[in-house]
């Protein structure tokens, strides 16, 4: 079981305020998870790369005893500084440090809210005077969201562009961090965790509990998830929609079709299983969850299968099997089709013949390449023909 699956699953989904709280309990040393500075001093020492006063401060932590006091540590959710809230407040040595803590891209809507949250601390911790040598160090760590190719959405982009560095006081600093990886070299959360457990693996480290240890690792699955919950939709309403056979449901204008496997499923199946088959339908037009396609999706792929015809759809993102990306970009070759690899082409070019056979990737109609990490369907196509694999 998986504690913050369950939690995410009800019917509102895991909060940033909630998971502000949950990187706050690790964080501080004298909560119950018994890792003492360990986890607070690596998240230190991530942001401090260019602050070897910083670093200095992570170091010492480590060699603090677990459960030694701390009299210069304090935390603070939600606090108020002038003109803005600040998610979470880091108190430690002679440094205030405010998280403003993003676990959905979209949420990231307000332009200006980092510079009121920066100005604030200044104005609350640190004094008004840039250059003042007699101040409090102020940090601003914008904690974000990456997708699965260690990249950031164009939100999180424009609310970080929008944020004035010139502002920055002499000796304060803003970093960008993130969930999940990412592929521009923020220190990452994620990263974090599993750093943690493979030291304590490996002997590097105290020993951590049970408890803490299933705890540690059911949060990085968490973060790997997206945040998301269980999806007990699809467990309790997988026989509640009738079953129509192929031939009544390509006489349907609107709906969606439920199939085993669901997109991938269907692409797996030959024009003569097709043909002879049964599927659940729904007149909604939207899907209950990943096994649910489009009616016309499902005539496009039907006609594929059967009469050859290269299916027009617009792929958003579908993650799929290098054999079947294979297969659609072989037979859709008028199309602009680009498939998401973590490192692009280099990546690609580099794996072996097994690795790609087991790997699956998104897949998307666009006019030009979403980023470095996409690569066009020719150019797939025609490493998996020099690698010998195929269909």
């Amino acid at each position: 079981m998986n504690i913050f699956k369950v939690f995410a699953s009800g019917k509102k989904t895991m909060s940033e305020e909630q998971m502000t709280s949950i990187l706050a309990w690790l964080l501080h040393p004298q909560m119950e998870h018994g890792l003492g500075h360990e986890f607070l001093s690596r998240f230190i020492k991530s942001i401090s790369a260019e602050c070897p006063k910083l670093l200095e401060t992570a170091d010492n932590l480590r060699n603090r005893l677990r459960g030694e006091p701390v009299s210069d540590f304090g935390m603070e959710l939600e606090d108020n500084v002038p003109g803005a809230f600040v998610d979470m407040l880091i108190s430690i040595d002679d440094w205030k440090i405010g998280v403003e803590n993003k676990i959905y891209p979209t949420s990231a809507s307000d332009p200006q809210q980092l510079n009121r949250e920066y100005r604030g601390l200044i104005e609350k911790y640190g004094g008004v005077d840039k250059d003042s040598e007699n101040k409090t160090a102020c940090a601003l760590i914008f904690l974000v969201p990456a997708d699965e190719f260690g990249e950031l959405h164009s939100q999180v982009k424009r609310e970080c562009d929008s944020f004035d560095q010139k502002q920055i006081r002499s000796g304060d600093f803003f970093q960008l961090m993130t969930w999940q990886e990412n592929n521009a070299g923020y220190p990452s959360v994620i990263l974090m965790l599993e750093g943690l457990l493979q030291d304590e693996s490996a002997g590097k480290t105290e020993p951590i509990s049970d408890y803490t240890r299933h705890t540690l690792k059911a949060l990085a699955m968490f973060i790997r998830g997206d945040f998301s919950g269980y999806d007990y939709e699809r467990m309790s309403t997988r026989n509640a929609y009738p079953y129509f056979k192929t031939s009544e449901i390509l006489k349907k204008t609107s709906g969606i079709v439920g199939i085993k496997g669901g997109l991938t499923g269907l692409l797996r199946q030959s024009g003569n299983d097709l043909k002879g088959a049964e599927y659940q339908y729904s007149e909604s037009d939207s899907p209950h969850h990943s096994c649910w396609i489009s009616v016309d999706d499902f005539k496009q792929i039907y006609n594929w299968r059967v009469s050859g015809a290269p299916p027009v759809i617009k792929w958003d993102r579908k993650r799929l099997s290098a054999e079947i990306l294979y297969d659609i970009v072989s037979a859709c070759t008028s199309q602009s089709l680009y498939i998401g690899i973590r490192g692009g082409m280099n990546a690609l070019q580099n794996m072996g013949r097994q690795t790609i056979q087991n790997s699956a990737w998104q897949l998307i109609s666009a006019d030009e390449a979403p980023g470095s990490q996409w690569i066009s369907g020719d150019d797939f196509r025609k490493v998996l023909d020099e690698k010998g694999v195929s269909k």
